[in-house]
């Protein structure tokens, strides 16, 4: 039995024999020193494990631009390295559904287009980087928080933001359940999560007194009512001919 196969049935699970063998990224962009990129996770021997996996799958160096940010060196081309990566692992991984890629990145610039974000803010259910890896590459200056509780999503994640040279200081991925996490944080964002009044149980946990909630909704949908929070804006716009809603929701004091 090959490694790959071995380590996969450690984890309960095989990739599919079309899954190409992987080698290292050669001459990658560097991180933050003092800050390595780590997934936090209770069980790093699977992390490792996984990273094996994917090692080998990256974006040209010429496709990236640096940039600088208070979190140190970045390099710009999140978004790049994002759709090339889901492109070659959203079956083996099972990352989305079948269909076109494009309408998930369309759909979260849309939602966050009226976002001018600030401080912490946290991803309930990142699953494959919607919209957290989008709203990383908008907001170079935003801390983020992206969770997910399952595993393979967690490296998928972590394999983007390392190849993109990330600073973890800057973005960091909780391999947990969100209700292992705690605040405070200055935003919250949620796609596809979790029905809308368990996704405000859950930020009005974790948010500051008058931070933000930020909920992804079909259009026409009613717009959850909680006297903990506030409606301050609602974004309404179109992805591939279907109406959708970004709701901006204040924490009341």
């Amino acid at each position: 039995m090959r490694e790959r196969d071995a380590i996969n049935e450690r984890d309960g699970e095989r990739w599919p024999e079309s899954t190409p063998a992987c080698a290292r990224v050669t001459n990658p962009a560097p991180a933050t020193p003092d800050v390595p990129r780590e997934t936090i996770h209770p069980n790093p021997a699977k992390n490792r494990a996984l990273n094996a996996q994917m090692q080998g799958s990256s974006v040209p160096r010429s496709h990236r631009l640096h940039r600088f940010t208070k979190f140190g060196v970045d390099v710009s081309g999140i978004s790049d390295v994002h759709r090339s990566l889901l492109a070659q692992w959203r079956n083996s991984m099972n990352l989305v559904g079948p269909g076109p890629l494009e309408p998930h990145f369309d759909d979260c610039t849309h939602a966050t287009s009226w976002l001018q974000p600030e401080g912490h803010w946290i991803d309930l259910g990142s699953g494959a980087g919607f919209p957290g890896l989008v709203m990383a590459d908008r907001f170079p200056e935003l801390r983020l928080d992206l969770v997910d509780s399952r595993k393979k999503r967690c490296v998928f994640l972590e394999q983007v933001l390392g190849q993109a040279a990330v600073s973890a200081e800057r973005v960091r991925v909780h391999c947990a359940r969100v209700e292992t996490l705690t605040g405070p944080y200055d935003g919250v964002v949620s796609r596809a999560f979790a029905p809308p009044p368990q996704v405000l149980e859950h930020a009005a946990r974790l948010l500051r007194p008058e931070g933000v909630l930020v909920l992804f909704l079909q259009d026409p949908a009613d717009i959850p009512d909680d006297p903990r929070f506030e409606v301050f804006h609602v974004e309404r716009y179109r992805v591939q001919g279907k109406a959708r809603q970004s709701v901006g929701m204040r924490m009341r004091l």
